[in-house]
């Protein structure tokens, strides 16, 4: 199991920060085998706000890290993104899935009663999560925003795992210092 020493360091700094910020913390460079040899460039961002520490990943647009001010990190996830990767991520840990949360049996479905679609499958004859190149297996681009967040975003085109149509997706991470009202 490869560690990320970086992301580790910024983890079990003893410096509490109190302070709402983001920072973006390393690249990760994966060779894809599977599209020759192209370099892919993971991000990984780090969410700071009264002692808890969120760690992002563009890899499926996942949350691999939540630590409390306890040091106790909440998120069963992969220790880097370069492991979560290697493996895969057969579990869809921390992930976002997608077009589809759940299997399509037989890896069809009809809209209308019209058009009938045929995708591809990745769970014996069914289709689970988007299929093998689903959004859990897709690099986001990703942007640092306003307020302490991140926002992860993918277009899917047209025909992309046999779905119809290009869809744009999104998701934004963000972490506020908690407010409550008492009365």
């Amino acid at each position: 199991m490869m560690k990320n020493k970086e992301t580790d360091n910024v983890f079990q700094s003893s410096n509490s920060v109190s302070a709402s910020s983001v920072e973006e913390l390393d690249v990760t460079k994966v060779v894809d085998d599977e599209k020759s040899s192209e370099v892919v460039k993971i991000r990984s961002f780090v969410l700071f706000c009264d002692g808890v520490k969120v760690q992002l990943c563009s890899l499926g647009a996942s949350l691999m890290r939540v630590v409390l001010p306890s040091g106790c990190d909440v998120v069963l996830s992969y220790k880097s993104p370069e492991e979560m990767w290697n493996s895969s991520n057969p579990a869809y840990l921390g992930v976002i899935v997608g077009r589809v949360a759940n299997r399509i049996a037989g890896g069809k479905f009809s809209l209308d009663d019209k058009n009938t679609y045929t995708l591809q499958c990745n769970n014996g004859p069914n289709h689970l999560h988007g299929g093998p190149n689903g959004f859990s297996n897709m690099n986001w681009d990703a942007e640092i925003i306003e307020n302490n967040g991140v926002k992860f975003t993918y277009n899917s085109w047209d025909g992309e795992e046999g779905y119809p149509g290009n869809l744009q997706v999104s998701a934004t991470y963000t972490l506020h210092k908690s407010i409550t009202e008492e009365e």
